[in-house]
């Protein structure tokens, strides 16, 4: 049996999520793992996405910061999980914003009959800035170090940060760890079993290159993308599966009708995230009874 498991990283849209776990009912098929941010209430999280059975929740949470390299903890939990599981031979890691653009019957068949990684990488040069973010130190995993916003009171520095700045100073007089080639790509793609298995083995055993990417900025665009590319340098691949628009603000754009969406720009792909979490209509509309875009002009994904 060939099934495919869908990782997602789950943080403010349940509702999204359940919607997908009721589409995605088939489990000859289809195995759906979620990842809920430690940020959040798992039990409101659960009882908004709704009693979906195939929705499979890890208990082993993690506090998830944009740009951080929890993101990447998430994420190598949800395939330490996945893995498990010998029917899985497919991989697809999406947001829990993220709604389907094929039935899934149709992209059973779209993933099984290319049998190939979906995932962009690309060389980064050695003056980009995405050098930088892994040359240099960041410390991005906490409320009082996140760009991002928090309430003051929120931002109070924990046990686990004075230790986590420990390891960086250790680091630091290590060095980072030097690296033929550094690649970067989208976050979101599909693997195959062997990938997977070979990422989690790199994840666990090379310390060295774990710390040096875990004390880096967005890491989730470099170092699996890095891994796959040392381990399968000769790999045929597609881009990315998933569309989101970096065009307008806020960005990625948050779609909140259809009204917002460019159907010709959807063509290449097999998914779109960054759906409103309430605009469930939304989803419906996109996926719709026959599991089929709806959208005016829509034509069928070309890859």
């Amino acid at each position: 049996m060939r099934k495919i498991a869908l990782l997602v990283l789950g943080a403010s849209a349940p509702r999204i999520a359940g919607k997908l776990g009721a589409a995605f009912v088939d489990k000859d098929r289809y195995s759906i793992y979620v990842h809920v941010d430690a940020k959040q209430d798992l039990a409101r999280y659960t009882a908004e996405a709704g009693s979906v059975a195939n929705l499979r929740y890890l208990e082993t949470r993690f506090n998830v910061f944009w740009a951080g390299f929890n993101m990447i903890k998430a994420t190598m939990a949800l395939m330490d999980t996945a893995l498990r599981d010998p029917d899985n031979k497919y991989f697809v890691l999406m947001s829990d914003d993220t709604c389907p653009l094929m039935s899934p019957g149709a992209m059973y068949e779209r993933i099984v009959t290319h049998d190939m990684a979906w995932i962009h990488c690309w060389p980064v040069p050695q003056n980009h800035i995405f050098h930088y973010r892994y040359e240099r130190f960041f410390y991005m995993d906490s409320k009082f170090s996140n760009p991002r916003w928090f309430e003051n009171e929120e931002r109070f520095f924990s046990d686990d940060d004075a230790q986590a700045i420990s390891d960086l100073t250790t680091l630091q007089a290590r060095g980072k760890k030097p690296l033929r080639q550094l690649y970067a790509g989208k976050q979101w793609w599909i693997l195959k079993r062997i990938h997977i298995a070979s990422i989690l083995q790199a994840y666990k055993e090379d310390e060295h290159l774990r710390e040096s990417f875990r004390f880096s900025a967005v890491p989730d665009e470099t170092y699996i993308h890095t891994i796959f590319k040392i381990n399968f340098p000769k790999e045929d691949t597609f881009g990315t599966q998933v569309y989101d628009d970096f065009t307008r603000n806020p960005k990625p754009y948050i779609f909140k009708s259809r009204e917002q969406i460019d159907a010709a720009a959807l063509t290449k792909y097999l998914m779109m995230r960054k759906i409103d979490p309430n605009a469930v209509e939304l989803y419906d509309a996109l996926a719709g009874p026959t599991g089929l875009v709806a959208v005016e002009g829509f034509e069928g994904i070309d890859v």
